[in-house]
């Protein structure tokens, strides 16, 4: 098993409930996942990605970010992540186009 523990951030949580069958474990306090190549490397990739959000670099974010939204199980997984990677790089008629995506495909 992976075992993720964090403060309550809503960008975290919302990856974690993206892996294959999260669990809350109450005897670790924490959220495991099944131990996979699969689920590391999205929890690896989705992290690089932020990662560059933070640090400023939104470009090599939205391309990560892009490339996770190609090879994801969920299609709209990436939506949020490009939206707000959009709207830091100040492109914000590009960000509104990813939630209104999200928006659409929510229905």
């Amino acid at each position: 098993m992976i075992g993720l523990k964090f403060y309550s951030d809503k960008v975290i949580m919302a990856m974690v409930k993206e892996l294959p069958q999260p669990k809350w474990s109450v005897k670790y306090q924490m959220v495991i996942a099944p131990n996979s190549k699969h689920n590391l490397d999205q929890i690896f990739i989705e992290f690089k990605g932020w990662a560059y959000l933070m640090n400023g670099d939104h470009d090599k974010a939205i391309e990560i970010f892009e490339t996770l939204g190609n090879e994801s199980d969920h299609a709209m997984k990436p939506y949020v992540q490009l939206g707000y990677a959009y709207a830091l790089k100040g492109d914000i008629s590009t960000a509104n186009a990813y939630l209104q995506k999200l928006k659409d495909e929510a229905k």
